[in-house]
């Protein structure tokens, strides 16, 4: 047999059975090759009669797997193909005529995946992989991203530009058109940008440091020489207002450099320093 069916058969598959034929004697001519399921049980199946040759000399059937799966049921089988003359005689056939293969039953795929990392800094490079189980190869995958990009295989990877949560689903589909579905979500972060602090002059009646710099944003605190402030007021991302009259001022002795920092509270806590002499 040319092309023989070996192995795992899932059931449901149209498989294409062919054999080559040629007389073994001068006077037996070849009217139609046929082909038997299980020829040595008590009820072997008849699969199909070819009797034309294709134009590579090949006589062919193709074998609807399921309705063998219901006959005869699932496990060790074998299909024999036997060359007969107009008046039925078979030539005689060898091992090489015979292919055994064991029938499997169809289950519909199931699908889960992955993604790594699932949260992170952007922009954010994030490993996918899909597994499935079931169904019958080959297989295609459809990945979504969540962020209009989309993608495919088994594994692919993909980089999230822009921060946001990102639902990403991955949808399978066997060769019997069977499909399976897996998701989940990403979180893309801007990266925190911590502030800094460029200058700090004083502002009298009342008593303030006008805090001059950088991404200062949300709300802010202060320590003075190592004594925590909450009077301390955001007018922008580059400038902050630390207010306290007489009680500030008390704690900034003429002439002796204070530590000053300034701390962004709602980014984890990012910080800046500053060396500052009235």
């Amino acid at each position: 047999m040319t092309a023989p069916v070996s192995g795992n058969v899932v059931s449901g598959t149209a498989i294409r059975v062919a054999a080559t034929a040629v007389p073994s004697t001068p006077d037996f001519s070849i009217a139609k090759v046929v082909f038997y399921l299980d020829h040595n049980s008590s009820n072997p199946v008849l699969l199909g009669t070819a009797t034309t040759p294709g134009s590579n000399g090949e006589y062919s059937i193709t074998w609807d797997s399921t309705a063998t799966g219901t006959n005869t049921g699932y496990g060790n089988h074998d299909i024999i193909a036997m060359a007969l003359d107009n008046a039925g005689s078979c030539a005689s056939w060898g091992l090489s005529d015979l292919v055994s293969f064991n029938l499997i039953q169809y289950t519909p795929p199931t699908l889960t995946a992955t993604a790594t990392p699932t949260s992170g800094n952007i922009p954010l490079a994030v490993a996918f992989a899909a597994n499935v189980t079931g169904g019958q190869a080959p297989f295609t995958y459809a990945w979504t991203f969540g962020d209009g990009n989309t993608g495919s295989g088994q594994a692919t990877t993909h980089t999230y530009a822009t921060a946001g949560t990102f639902n990403w689903s991955v949808t399978v589909t066997d060769a019997q058109s069977n499909t399976a579905t897996a998701s989940g979500s990403i979180t893309a972060i801007n990266p925190v940008v911590p502030p800094t602090i460029s200058s700090i002059h004083k502002a009298l009646n009342p008593f303030r440091l006008v805090v001059l710099g950088s991404n200062f944003h949300g709300a802010v605190t202060a320590s003075i020489g190592g004594t925590p402030w909450t009077n301390v007021v955001v007018k922008s991302g580059s400038k902050v207002v630390i207010k306290g009259g007489a009680a500030l001022k008390a704690l900034l002795p003429k002439g002796t450099p204070v530590a000053i920092t300034i701390t962004n509270t709602d980014d984890g806590g990012t910080s800046a320093a500053y060396s500052f002499t009235r």
